[in-house]
């Protein structure tokens, strides 16, 4: 069982409300998980000077960018697929609250059905 899963949305602050990326961790704290993958990434550039380069993982983009993050959601998981598909979820979610207007219009919020009204 996965517990304490902790998603983290790393955003671009240049175009935060459709470039971003949500990460899945068990750490406790989300700037430790950011700290890690900062040095997975410091690793990952050294290695591009070697032979046998470890491979980029899509995360690493957002460490040349301005970026921000912060811990979006916490839950317990049976499996580790199970909080992959709340990950999709959560990317779903997070796109269509942060670009509503292009997805509905001009239309203020409480005039939108909710997902269980539909």
């Amino acid at each position: 069982m996965y517990s304490k899963v902790s998603f983290i949305k790393i955003s671009n602050n240049k175009n935060s409300t459709k470039d971003f990326y949500i990460d899945i961790t068990t750490m406790k704290d989300a700037r430790l998980r950011i700290s890690s993958l900062k040095s997975q990434y410091h690793k990952y550039l050294d290695s591009l000077e070697t032979d046998d380069p470890l491979p980029d993982r899509e995360v690493f983009r957002y460490f040349t960018l301005d970026y921000s993050f912060y811990t979006l959601e916490k839950g317990c998981f049976d499996t580790y697929n199970d909080a992959k598909e709340r990950r999709l979820d959560l990317y779903d979610e997070q796109y269509e609250k942060m670009n509503w207007t292009s997805l509905y219009g001009n239309i203020p919020n409480k005039y939108l059905l909710s997902k269980n009204e539909k």
